[in-house]
């Protein structure tokens, strides 16, 4: 996006504040006039796609961000994602995955399922896909902060090995994707609240669909607009972890599928 630039711990999303456990995702123009945040609707002039909701910033003092020397910022379209998966996922030992799973309350299984891997840093990097092939990472320290991969798309976490069996299930990030894997349903899950829709259509044509929201106001919101695009889907149906905030903290409060079903059920 030309004139954009991610936020980071110097230059922090005027809306929702400095880098956090959630990665925010926002952007904020060279201009300094405006900013692009998913997580806040509040106060912003429009949609600004699966980028967010744009924020005019009127009391903000004004000042120019500078853009990142050329070349710093790879494209998404240059990456060979391909040749980076490869090499995340050969630095994976099953010691270190399980110990990640463990660490998250989910298998190892389902984590493989979605392709995790290693980065040098030791850091976990989850694949996102648009349906054909890899487009980005997802990454995600011992400590829970999340963030992306310079010059990745904002897709999906599509499993492999997939039973496309019963309603196919939505979530938001690939750790709550692991968990509905671990209840063996069909799962794909999307980078924030607000992205994924236009990959999310082939998806779900004629399916039984329920998208899983965060317990939270942005997760319910962007679970109600994303239920209102995917008209080509049988039914859609947003539904709320009975327990916790989100679908990986129901499961480790000690929810079965049962539980699951009775929620999902219609």
């Amino acid at each position: 996006m030309n004139g954009w630039i991610d936020v980071s711990q110097s230059r922090p999303c005027p809306v929702c504040g400095p880098l956090h456990k959630r990665q925010s995702w926002c952007l904020i123009h060279s201009s300094g006039e405006v900013c692009i945040c998913p997580r806040v609707s509040e106060g912003s002039v429009r949609r600004a796609g699966d980028a967010g909701y744009l924020h005019r910033l009127i009391d903000v003092p004004k000042r120019r961000y500078e853009m990142p020397k050329q070349g710093a910022m790879p494209l998404a379209n240059i990456v060979n994602w391909n040749a980076k998966l490869q090499e995340f996922r050969a630095r994976l030992t099953i010691e270190k995955l399980c110990t990640f799973a463990d660490s998250l309350g989910v298998s190892a299984v389902s984590l493989d399922r979605l392709g995790v891997g290693l980065t040098w840093e030791s850091v976990w990097a989850f694949p996102m896909s648009d349906g054909m092939g890899v487009v980005g990472f997802r990454l995600r320290n011992d400590q829970g902060d999340k963030w992306a991969e310079r010059g990745s798309r904002n897709a999906l976490f599509i499993p492999a090995e997939r039973k496309p069996a019963g309603p196919l299930i939505i979530c938001e990030g690939p750790t709550d994707t692991a968990a509905m894997l671990d209840w063996d349903y069909d799962a794909v899950g999307r980078a924030s609240c607000n992205t994924g829709a236009r990959y999310l259509l082939s998806q779900c044509v004629s399916r039984i669909v329920v998208i899983m929201s965060d317990n939270d106001g942005p997760g319910v919101e962007g679970a109600n607009r994303l239920a209102k695009e995917l008209r080509c889907a049988e039914s859609v149906r947003v539904v709320r972890p009975a327990k916790g905030k989100d679908v990986r903290e129901w499961k480790r409060l000690g929810a079965t599928r049962h539980d699951v079903e009775k929620e999902i059920r219609p």
